[in-house]
């Protein structure tokens, strides 16, 4: 047989107490009167149903009180830990050693000419000198590389200018820099050559010799390549180079990957990563610290290669952004807390709603409290 239960037991008094109740009344009502043992007896059982009721309500109230805790732990754990699912609007300003991207459109990378002090090709075809003092165009088929140097002649000062580079819709761009201060540049080119200008005297040096290429004039060396993609090295005069346009992205990589292993090794020296969608937040990034954005589109605004570092600028958006140190990643989503407290007019607005709920809290309790 088990025990009755609390709702059993309270039913039960209920009832007793309501017999009872009637058969006094009756007793009443027929001109008799109750014994006070009657009366006692009714005032006792009157006494415990009191009881019986305030130990419910109580048992209530420690249920909703429960339930109330329970739901702000739960909606403070959501807020706390589940991050926003949405694109983050994310700013990127860093120093690094080398950056890869891939334009969304066909992209300059050098338009309007730059002078070099030395240029290096790897990975092409041909170089074709037009416009020399013999009267002859020379062809240079180069044994894997090639590398033109302006040599100063005698009472005429020599040059050379890269004119243009276009990098092809949709294929990567890797910029680096050297101890020796020299850019690289590889990249899938969109079109089949490219040219840059030259006077006096140039030096080309290969895999199958050096040769004097001596202009009569500003003449045209005309580069042709078939295989993608393709490298370029140069050193600029005055030892900078800058990209003349900001450029579409749908991909930056701050970071290599080793051929040894395959892992991806920072390029990063230093920098600071922005979450757009909480203010003016920021995140300062440490040396050689991995930084990787999922699915990244915005403009690549500036690149800026001197000495020995990359100084670039993205502003755009990313699915996610993460950082990794020694195999260690933590992710940089903003969590729903971060990105509330970052909208003045939401955290006004819970601002203003607890207190005044807390008060009308208390007047509701004042007002039921017995008197």
């Amino acid at each position: 047989m088990t025990a009755p239960t609390g709702r059993e037991r309270d039913e039960a008094v209920r009832t007793l107490l309501t017999r009872r109740a009637r058969a006094l009344i009756a007793r009443v009502a027929a001109g008799e009167e109750p014994t006070k043992e009657e009366v006692d007896a009714l005032d006792r059982l009157t006494k415990l149903m009191n009881l019986q009721e305030s130990v419910l309500r109580a048992r209530q109230k420690r249920i909703v009180a429960v339930a109330v805790l329970g739901a702000a732990a739960l909606v403070a754990t959501v807020v706390m830990t589940v991050r926003v699912w949405w694109d983050n609007d994310v700013a990127v300003d860093a120093t690094v050693t080398s950056v890869s991207f891939v334009p969304a459109e066909p992209a300059h990378l050098v338009n309007g000419g730059i002078a070099l002090e030395r240029l290096e090709l790897r990975d092409i075809d041909s170089v074709i000198a037009t416009q020399l003092r013999s009267g002859r165009d020379t062809t240079l088929i180069p044994d894997g590389f090639l590398v033109l140097t302006p040599r100063d002649r005698a009472g005429s000062p020599s040059y050379l200018t890269l004119a243009s580079l276009v990098a092809a819709k949709s294929g990567l761009v890797r910029l680096q820099v050297a101890d020796t201060g020299l850019v690289r540049a590889d990249f899938r080119s969109g079109s089949g050559s490219f040219d840059a200008s030259a006077a006096s005297v140039v030096e080309a040096q290969s895999g199958e010799g050096t040769a004097l290429l001596d202009f009569d004039r500003t003449g045209q060396l005309r580069v042709f390549h078939g295989r993608d993609p393709i490298a370029l090295s140069w050193r600029g005069a005055g030892g900078r180079y800058e990209l003349p346009n900001p450029i579409k992205v749908t991909r930056l990589d701050l970071f290599a990957i080793d051929p040894l292993n395959g892992e991806a090794v920072s390029t990063l020296r230093r920098g600071a990563v922005y979450r757009e969608l909480l203010g003016r937040d920021s995140i300062r990034l440490r040396r050689d610290e991995t930084l990787t954005l999922d699915e990244p589109s915005g403009l690549l605004r500036s690149v800026v290669a001197q000495g020995n570092d990359i100084t670039l600028f993205f502003r755009g958006r990313a699915a996610n952004i993460s950082t990794a140190t020694a195999g260690n990643r933590m992710t940089l989503r903003p969590t729903l807390l971060e990105w509330a407290r970052a909208q003045s007019g939401v955290w006004w607005l819970w601002t203003t709603i607890l207190p005044i709920s807390a008060v009308l809290l208390s007047v509701r309790r004042w007002w039921r409290e017995p008197r």
